[in-house]
Formats: structure tokens, C-alpha cells, sequence
């Protein structure tokens, strides 16, 4: 009864606002050193102020999609996650799109080293689970489905809600609390870019859980680089 009411009453400036707060809470409590036991903290945190909008965002998707036709194909879903996957590899690869993790100054690679050198599994297996599941399915019903809803039917036009949503994206990664570089620059660019073509599929089909998809084989990507990047410098 709570979650179908839940279902019901779920609106998408709801989930913005709460995952807003989280993102408060994280930068107000920042994790203050790359020690294992601190880095695992960190993600255990992370992963508790992230549940709350993930199960908003689900409850969001659920109601949408009774009301849109058709239904998602695992098929479709596989190939999006293939194709996020595919173009942050080969961005990666040509240095036109490299992971942020590889710029100097960032902690992501000494986060991830200090959890191998500890074998810490399940802090390892919480940060796959925030950046390839929660993080995706939140932000992605934020842009690609509730704010290019909102454009879309306020301007009639699914040009400017794929341009708006597209660019609002990019721009949200762009700076975190006022903190920016090179490489938050350069990755927002190319988030920006390469929404388009998910905002468009999203437009056309009405699905979000195809860039959801897409954004986790994106995330996926990088750690998969990541993870071998350590294996091969153990």
C-alpha cells in the first residue's frame, strides 16, 4: 500500500530536491583521506544518502511506464549498456574523452588502490552499485525523464527538450559545491554531447530505462579501465 501510494505521488522536482540534499550532506562530510577504512566509509555513506532518491526514481519510472505503450525489451537494454560502454572506451582510448580518474589531483585512483590493497570487497562492491545502478537510474529520471518531459511539453517542441535536457546535464557536471577543473570541463562537454543521442531515443520511445542503460555502461566502462589499470600496476 505505502509504495503503490508512493508510486502515485512521486514527482520529478521531488527526486531533484532530495538527491540535491544528499549531495549536500556529501560535501559537507567529506571523506578525509584515501585510508582504506575511510574510502569504504565514504561509499557505505554514499549508498545510504542515494537510496532514498533511487526509490523515488524507481516509483517514478513504475508509474510512467503504465501509462506509456510498449514495454522494454532486455534485448534494447543490453544493446544500450553495449553502446555507453563502447563510446567511453573509445573516448578513453583516442585521450579525446579521458576517465576523470586519470587526471592528475584526482582521489578516485587512490580511493580504488587503497580498497584493493585492503581487499576490501564489499566497499568495492558498493561503489560498483552506486555508479553502475543508483547513481544511473536518479539522474537519468531527473533529465531524460522528468526535466525533458517538462520542456517538451512546455515549448511543443522535442528539439529544445533534447538541446535543454542534454546541456542541463552536462552543466551539473561540471562543477560540485563550486569546486571545478580541466577534467570536470572536458568530461561535461562530452556528457553534454553525447546526451543528445540519448535524449533523443528517450523522446521517441518515452522509456528512461534505455539511458539508464546507457549510463551505466558508460560508469561501467570506467571501472572496468580502472580495475585493470590496478591489476596491471599490482
Amino acid at each position: 500500500m505505502v509504495w503503490r501510494r508512493l508510486r502515485l505521488t512521486v514527482e520529478g522536482w521531488q527526486i531533484l530536491l532530495v538527491y540535491l540534499l544528499a549531495g549536500l550532506l556529501e560535501a559537507v562530510w567529506p571523506v578525509r583521506s584515501p585510508r582504506p577504512e575511510d574510502a569504504a566509509l565514504g561509499i557505505f555513506r554514499s549508498i545510504a544518502l542515494t537510496a532514498g532518491p533511487t526509490l523515488m526514481a524507481v516509483a517514478w519510472m513504475k508509474a510512467r511506464a503504465r501509462a506509456d505503450a510498449g514495454s522494454v525489451k532486455l534485448g534494447t537494454l543490453g544493446s544500450w549498456v553495449f553502446l555507453g560502454f563502447w563510446c567511453s572506451a573509445v573516448g578513453h582510448a583516442s585521450s579525446a574523452w579521458p576517465f576523470v580518474w586519470t587526471w592528475p589531483g584526482s582521489q578516485h585512483l587512490a580511493v580504488a588502490r587503497a580498497l584493493a590493497e585492503d581487499r576490501a570487497w564489499a566497499a568495492m562492491g558498493g561503489w560498483v552499485l552506486v555508479n553502475c545502478v543508483m547513481i544511473p537510474i536518479v539522474e537519468e529520471t531527473i533529465f531524460r525523464g522528468w526535466l525533458l518531459r517538462l520542456v517538451r511539453k512546455k515549448t511543443d517542441s522535442e528539439i529544445a527538450a533534447v538541446v535543454c535536457s542534454s546541456l542541463l546535464f552536462g552543466m551539473a557536471h561540471l562543477a560540485w559545491f563550486g569546486r571545478s577543473d580541466l577534467a570536470l570541463v572536458v568530461n561535461a562537454s562530452w556528457l553534454a554531447l553525447a546526451s543528445v543521442p540519448v535524449a533523443h531515443a528517450v523522446a521517441r520511445t518515452g522509456r528512461c530505462e534505455y539511458a539508464v542503460a546507457a549510463h551505466s555502461g558508460r560508469n561501467l566502462a570506467e571501472l572496468v579501465y580502472l580495475a585493470l589499470f590496478l591489476a596491471r600496476s599490482a
